[in-house]
């Protein structure tokens, strides 16, 4: 690490990381059960929609039909 912060941040990176998720912390989304052994609930795509990195082959996000 000496000498290389590629891994490390300041001061007012952490300052910033806990402004932007002050909002989160305040006001939890609900919790989602899934089954054991599963990649969690689907319910996931709509939460990091339209920002998720997806491979080529995958499909693309749907809007949910709630």
């Amino acid at each position: 690490m000496r000498g290389d912060h590629t891994l490390c941040t300041t001061a007012e990176g952490i300052e910033r990381l806990w402004e932007i998720s002050r909002p989160l912390l305040e006001d939890p989304p609900p919790v989602r059960t899934y089954a054991p052994g599963t990649w969690g609930p689907n319910a996931i795509h709509q939460l990091i929609a339209p920002n998720a990195w997806r491979l080529p082959f995958e499909r693309a996000w749907r809007p949910s039909k709630q």
